[in-house]
């Protein structure tokens, strides 16, 4: 692409300017800009590109400038948030319109007519484009965000996630942050280091158990210590029996367990029952009767024998 562009002084002043890495995208995104009306075949149909915008994508410019396509889309709403740029995202890329281009980038003679027109042409572009581009960023946000869930999981905690548009993904960060407790209780009462391999296991029963399921993931590691079983496996053996029971959240698995207590206590009750009124065996009754008999006999036999000796002696 030959030619130059114009760059005012007073960029100078602007936020973009002590950032060098950023300013160095504004300017590429200045040098992609059509500096006239452009046709392009997008989708198999032939469009027309006005002067002061192009057509790309994010994948397209996080491989130009060597960063992610979260980074790029991070960079283009910053930009678009201070009104230096409109962005229409469709199945075919993005298309980026550079506010202001004519002012910069034209003579003085020429200034005020394209001004005008771009400003109608960015109101029009709006309201035409209001509809799609709220669904097209509402489906890249729901499978950004459920990627960017997994990770946050297990490698940053404290991260935040920010800008968030609507209430889904404000439930979504919610049990995002309540699933930290989990690791957190593992990692607090003895069951080990948290090897990639229970990472894997704890979010796949995170996903197995539609609702609750970071209390429900909880409660199975307490009951585990309870009964002295601090290990990860026999937490998991809890887990399955709760599934294969279809028990799905905590109320339902709250009350099976209050149910099961309650059970095993009448079980060891009714044992100890059972045990106090086992009758002593007939056999070993006789047995005790017959040795005190033949003790009694035994005795009145001696008794007899002195009584006799001691009326013979008295009787001398």
């Amino acid at each position: 692409m030959a030619g130059w562009i114009k760059i005012h002084r007073k960029i100078i002043d602007h936020w973009i300017w002590t950032d060098s890495k950023r300013l160095k995208w504004w300017m590429d995104l200045l040098l992609l800009t059509n500096h006239s009306d452009k046709k392009v075949m997008l989708g198999g149909k032939l469009v027309v590109l006005k002067r002061g915008s192009f057509h790309t994508s994010e994948l397209k410019l996080s491989e130009r400038w060597n960063v992610s396509r979260n980074t790029v889309r991070n960079y283009l709403n910053a930009l678009e948030k201070d009104t230096m740029i409109t962005t229409k995202k469709t199945k075919n890329g993005t298309t980026i319109i550079v506010h202001n281009y004519g002012i910069y980038q034209d003579n003085d003679d020429y200034k005020k007519q394209k001004t005008e027109q771009l400003s109608e042409q960015q109101n029009e572009q709006k309201n035409e484009q209001q509809s799609e581009q709220q669904n097209e960023q509402k489906n890249e946000q729901q499978s950004e965000q459920k990627k960017d869930n997994r990770l946050n999981r297990t490698l940053n905690k404290t991260k935040e996630l920010k800008n968030i548009k609507n209430d889904k993904n404000v439930k979504n960060m919610k049990k995002e942050k309540k699933n930290y407790k989990v690791f957190d209780f593992f990692q607090e009462n003895g069951f080990g280091f948290i090897t990639q391999y229970i990472v894997e296991d704890i979010n796949y029963y995170l996903d197995a158990f539609c609702q609750d399921s970071d209390e429900i993931l909880i409660a199975a590691l307490k009951i585990a210590k309870d009964r002295n079983k601090v290990n990860w496996g026999y937490a998991k053996s809890i887990l399955n029996s709760w599934l294969q029971m279809n028990l799905s959240n905590y109320d339902q698995i709250k009350a099976y367990e209050a149910q099961y207590k309650a059970k095993k206590k009448m079980q060891n009750k009714q044992k100890e029952n059972y045990k106090s009124k086992e009758k002593t065996p007939s056999w070993l009754t006789n047995q005790n009767q017959n040795t005190a008999v033949e003790v009694d006999e035994e005795f009145e036999k001696d008794r007899a024998e002195f009584l006799k000796k001691l009326n013979a002696h008295w009787g001398d």
